[in-house]
């Protein structure tokens, strides 16, 4: 009969039809019991009707197999489905179709998966989920896909992920991510990013971090972030990091630092820069800092300035 029914044209469904069919041990599909299946609205999976799915050529979804789907405990994945459903306009996600999606290693992304996974409450990562979505151009971030990604060990990035991220609103850092943005070359930084970075105490600097920040202009300092900075070899200085630096009130000046500075064309001073300085043992003097202190109005001198200014070089 199953033979039979398969090279049927006339194929339709009834509740008794498939009732039996769940029960039934010999499934395979063919095309037209998969269309008239798509047509049914009394959709049901058994994992035998599953194990047949799976092998069958002809792949499609319909919303009601999908509603189905997503009730089915005994969820798996073929390259055959996972290809139909990228195809699928209604696409949805459920607990059971997470953790077969995690085990799976023919991942790959559409926009309508990517659309319902940021709907979905229930995230989780993977390495092959991440390695697909790292390739994937359609690249968008939810504050339940965050979530999960910040308790994600396998952090890695990409341009299409970070031009996501600069958009997102529900910025936030963990130890694994930020390890992962130092090792990152495609580094830029938004208000939202920023934001984010100085509430985060796991700061840390990279060539890259600071050859973007030095062209941003939302420029901000946290004590967290120039505890960091002082430790780091690479300093530079740009006038916006400047500005935002002469603002802030928890100064502190580093060896690093002070040659970065000794380079600077940007000079300018500030209260809370001096009376850092005062304090700093590592004092040197370049042109440029000495131009901007004859110009600087809260002028005080401590022991190692004035040791640093008698041993000054000579300037031209």
């Amino acid at each position: 009969m199953l033979a039979a029914w398969i090279k049927c044209k006339c194929a339709h469904w009834s509740e008794a039809m498939l009732a039996a069919w769940i029960k039934c041990k010999c499934a395979r599909w063919s095309d037209a019991m998969l269309a008239a299946w798509i047509k049914c609205k009394c959709a049901r999976w058994s994992d035998a009707m599953l194990a047949a799915w799976m092998k069958c050529k002809c792949a499609h979804w319909s919303e009601a197999m999908l509603a189905a789907w997503i009730k089915c405990k005994c969820a798996r994945w073929s390259d055959a489905m996972l290809a139909a459903w990228i195809k699928c306009k209604c696409a949805g996600w459920s607990e059971a179709m997470l953790d077969a999606w995690i085990k799976c290693k023919c991942a790959c992304w559409s926009e309508a998966m990517l659309d319902a996974w940021i709907k979905c409450k229930c995230a989780r990562w993977s390495e092959a989920m991440l390695a697909a979505w790292i390739k994937c151009k359609c690249a968008h971030w939810s504050e339940a896909m965050l979530a999960a990604w910040i308790k994600c060990k396998c952090a890695r990035w990409s341009e299409a992920m970070l031009a996501a991220w600069i958009k997102c609103k529900c910025a936030r850092w963990s130890e694994a991510m930020l390890d992962a943005w130092i090792k990152c070359k495609c580094a830029c930084w938004s208000e939202a990013m920023l934001a984010a970075w100085i509430k985060c105490k796991c700061a840390g600097w990279s060539e890259a971090m600071l050859a973007a920040w030095s062209k941003c202009k939302c420029a901000r300092w946290s004590e967290a972030m120039l505890a960091a900075w002082s430790k780091c070899k690479c300093a530079r200085w740009s006038e916006a990091m400047l500005a935002a630096w002469i603002k802030c009130k928890f100064a502190r000046w580093s060896d690093a630092m002070l040659d970065a500075w000794s380079k600077c064309k940007c000079a300018r001073w500030s209260e809370a820069m001096l009376n850092a300085w005062i304090k700093c043992k590592c004092a040197r003097w370049s042109g440029a800092m000495l131009d901007a202190w004859i110009k600087c109005k809260c002028a005080r001198w401590s022991e190692a300035m004035l040791a640093a200014y008698f041993i000054r070089p000579i300037f031209a």
